[in-house]
């Protein structure tokens, strides 16, 4: 007899895990159901006398119970979900594969076809084939595959909003910002619908791309024309809303990377009041990314507010520093102090470890 079935434990936190189990054989299904709670137990108890004996804390006695308590399946049974991660090589071969998929299509397209109809039929076979494609990836499990779904659900996101520019200009003949402002309520609504608010990436960029599209597209239709400045303080200031909400979007460390890197962008066009100020905004906003990028290891966050500090610098000093001798002292004073504090992180980190450490784990009894 073969079934799908579905096997519960619980977690050390007090929630439930469900591990999907297809084509189990009936005989094996109740032996799993009579192994995994054993497991659970098992755990929870050793990992409960090492943390009263301090040799782990709470937490990792947690990420213990979960890790042996984990999914449950035998080497016969076909797991309902496939969980496995590319390697990093394969991953980045995927990505290689989807630009020149792409960038050959589309050259064969331009160059064989010069009516609108075939050209519209194959953008829409691309916007279906990635949103398609792109979801099926994603309901597959694992982070890669999510990346790579997330990629190709981003691309068919914007050949159907491009498709749908096309079809408003050379079929409707619709004009001018028309075309941008239905093109971005598209863009937007289709964004959010797959985003969900879930940790999702590119339909998070996707969607803030679509809602400035949107609203650059509204002042279009406004007859508004605000100044440059007056535009970059919007923009910087819409930025920062995003980095506030951070904690009430998902994923939290792309809102943040999104907001920063649109706050650190808009900053120095503030310049056009005073060049002075759009440069200290912009070394305010950079340093505002370091603080809060550390205790998450945003890597992203970091590496765009290095540039940022950087280009900041550079435009002040040009604008304001004309002597070498003062350069030459900026320059040695912010060597020596990246010099003193690498050697106090690695004075800090360093270890001294004794000829002979021995560590024995408590035993079962």
């Amino acid at each position: 007899m073969v079934s799908t079935h579905q096997v519960a434990g619980s977690t050390p936190a007090g929630g439930t895990t469900l591990h999907v189990v297809a084509n189990v054989p009936f005989g094996v299904y109740e032996g799993l159901m009579k192994e995994a709670p054993h497991v659970i137990a098992s755990w929870t108890d050793k990992t409960s006398n090492w943390v009263k004996a301090g040799l782990i804390s709470s937490d990792q006695a947690e990420a213990i119970t979960t890790f042996e308590a984990g999914p449950i399946v035998p080497s016969n049974a076909n797991p309902g979900i496939y969980e496995g991660e590319l390697s990093p090589l394969a991953e980045a071969l995927a990505y290689l594969a989807m630009i020149f998929t792409v960038a050959s299509g589309a050259s064969l397209v331009m160059h064989s076809f010069r009516e609108d109809l075939p050209r519209t039929l194959a953008l829409a076979l691309a916007a279906i084939v990635g949103l398609a494609l792109g979801q099926r990836l994603i309901r597959m499990g694992g982070h890669s595959w999510d990346r790579i779904g997330g990629v190709l659900s981003a691309f068919g996101t914007l050949c159907a909003t491009g498709l749908v520019g096309f079809v408003l200009t050379k079929y409707a003949e619709v004009r001018g910002t028309h075309v941008a402002l239905i093109a971005g309520i598209f863009l937007f609504l289709l964004s959010v619908a797959l985003w969900q608010n879930r940790d999702r990436f590119f339909q998070f960029v996707t969607a803030v791309g679509g809602f400035y599209l949107t609203v650059v597209a509204i002042f279009q239709e406004l007859n508004w024309h605000p100044r440059v400045a007056l535009a970059a303080l919007i923009v910087w200031a819409s930025g920062l809303l995003l980095v506030l909400l951070r904690s009430r979007l998902r994923p939290s460390y792309g809102v943040l990377f999104v907001g920063m890197v649109v706050a650190l962008s808009a900053a120095p066009l503030t310049g056009e009041w005073t060049q002075l100020g759009g440069a200290l905004l912009g070394l305010a906003t950079a340093g505002l990314g370091v603080w809060l990028a550390l205790p998450q290891r945003n890597i992203g966050v970091l590496l765009a507010s290095a540039i940022a500090t950087f280009g900041n610098l550079i435009h002040l000093f040009a604008l304001y520093v004309h002597s070498s001798a003062a350069l030459a002292v900026v320059f040695l004073v912010s060597a020596t102090f990246i010099v003193v504090l690498v050697i106090r992180y690695v004075q800090g980190h360093t270890v001294v470890r004794p000829d002979a450490v021995v560590t024995e784990l408590p035993s079962e009894n």
